[in-house]
């Protein structure tokens, strides 16, 4: 979709053999990851990745997914969510208004609402996780998205705010908002009582929150130095070490 707001540099082209996303899984487990989430662009792209949900699966790791619902067909990859643990789909509106424009995607919203309640036919045991970035555009109608999710078989609300790396970085003005404009809202927001769970994180804790690996095996996390995107690790596949966690670790805290 290439949404204007995203973080993601990848080119979707440095695919690799499937043997070597098998054992960039298996590095994972070596270095005692216990969450593995397969994202993107979008996962469904790749006509092999129901084989690797149940490799992930079949090593002990939770596996979720975050999927744009575009590609998802209920028949095709009924299998797929089976065996996930949890997928994730992005909502950024209380309406297809709202989001298909902050998305730059007409159909987009229509879609993900259809695929909630096809996702729970197939598996009553799958988590679902709403994915909610706030922009200029959506800040005013969160309560509003809040009441809309209490009628699907949403799991877990995550409301991000929006960081201005990666594409991001050039679309500031366009979407960028100061927590301090809705902060109360979130408050309230976060003392009702819904059918899901709600998590807002800022920025500089969701910077230590995760542990990427693009498209060719290349490990990065975010950089805690101003005007810098990423700090970029070794290639998963050449690292002999026994937790590379430990290395990006020391290189965020040096700022390095």
């Amino acid at each position: 979709m290439r949404c204007p707001f995203c973080y993601g540099y990848f080119n979707g082209k440095d695919l690799l053999d499937i043997k070597k996303y098998k054992e960039i899984i298996s590095k994972c487990q070596m270095f005692h990851i216990e969450t593995l989430n397969i994202a993107g662009g979008d996962p469904l792209m790749y006509r092999r990745i129901g084989e690797i949900v149940k490799y992930s699966k079949s090593l002990g790791l939770r596996t979720t997914m975050d999927t744009n619902c575009l590609l998802f067909d209920p028949i095709e990859h009924e299998d797929i969510i089976k065996s996930l643990d949890m997928i994730s789909v992005p909502i950024d509106g209380c309406n297809a208004e709202t989001h298909d424009r902050i998305r730059v995607y007409k159909g987009s919203f229509d879609k993900i609402i259809y695929s909630l309640n096809e996702i729970t036919d197939i598996s009553k045991e799958i988590e679902i996780r709403v994915n909610t970035v706030i922009v200029k555009d959506n800040c005013k109608q969160l309560l509003d998205m809040a009441e809309l999710l209490n009628q699907y078989p949403v799991t877990y609300w995550h409301i991000y705010d929006f960081i201005p790396v990666g594409n991001g970085r050039f679309n500031k003005n366009d979407f960028y908002i100061d927590y301090a404009e809705y902060e109360s809202v979130i408050l309230d927001i976060m003392s009702k009582k819904f059918r899901y769970s709600i998590e807002h994180n800022l920025p500089d804790r969701r910077k230590q929150e995760h542990l990427y690996i693009s498209s060719d095996g290349i490990v990065y996390s975010n950089s805690n130095n101003i005007n810098e995107d990423y700090i970029l690790g070794e290639n998963v596949l050449d690292y002999s070490g026994s937790n590379i966690l430990e290395c990006l670790d020391k290189k965020w805290k040096n700022g390095n």
